[in-house]
């Protein structure tokens, strides 16, 4: 593939027309151009508004939103195999990272087999191709406490990126139950070094270029 190149401000200019070029991309029959609104990520995620602001993809028959185990507040996430297939939660919107972007979380793997595994996955502008930046996978055992992991996102500077954290299966015996402490508990999800994007603006590139 051929990734066109964009020319025109670093910075668009408040309150009047901004105007960027596109350069042709071989056999593309047409092109569309997306504006976002940025803003500094300022907050941390425990779960105390639930599941507001995620996408949720788990089994039926368990809460991904719990009182216990937690690190701080009165609720943490929590992830488990009532059923032997993937469970994740995803950030409803993309973010920006920047050259120093990271993101740091809590994170306690319960019991959980080798066929279990915990990971935070990113996909990067809208592909649709989710790669892991950070796996644990269990030992049979379970982690009596919290610890606090963190991910770089330097990799991502300046590309839109969607995280999901997962607990996957991969075959294999695995605990089924969905009680405090087993499967991956989750607190304090925080980003730093990171804008959130919102408000999305789709447009078409006319004549090879668009302005907003």
């Amino acid at each position: 593939a051929v990734w066109p190149i964009v020319s025109g401000p670093a910075r668009a200019a408040v309150r009047q027309r901004n105007t960027y070029t596109v350069s042709p991309v071989p056999a593309a029959t047409a092109y569309q151009w997306r504006q976002t609104r940025a803003s500094a990520w300022n907050r941390v995620e425990g779960a105390e508004n639930g599941l507001a602001g995620w996408e949720r993809r788990t089994s039926s028959g368990y809460e991904p939103v719990g009182t216990y185990p937690r690190v701080s507040g009165s609720w943490a996430f929590h992830l488990a195999h009532v059923e032997p297939v993937a469970q994740s939660l995803t950030l409803s919107l993309p973010l920006l990272p920047g050259v120093g972007g990271q993101l740091e979380f809590q994170s306690r793997l319960g019991y959980a087999t080798t066929g279990q595994v915990a990971r935070v996955e990113i996909s990067q502008d809208g592909l649709g191709q989710w790669a892991a930046v950070w796996a644990q996978t269990g030992n049979g055992d379970a982690e009596n406490a919290f610890s606090r992991r963190t991910v770089s996102l330097a990799p991502y500077a300046g590309r839109s990126i969607r995280v999901r954290f997962t607990y996957d299966y991969a075959g294999g015996a695995y605990y089924p139950q969905a009680d405090a402490g087993v499967g991956w508990h989750l607190d304090d999800i925080r980003f730093a070094g990171v804008e959130e994007l919102s408000d999305p603006l789709m447009g078409a590139v006319t004549n090879g270029t668009f302005v907003v």
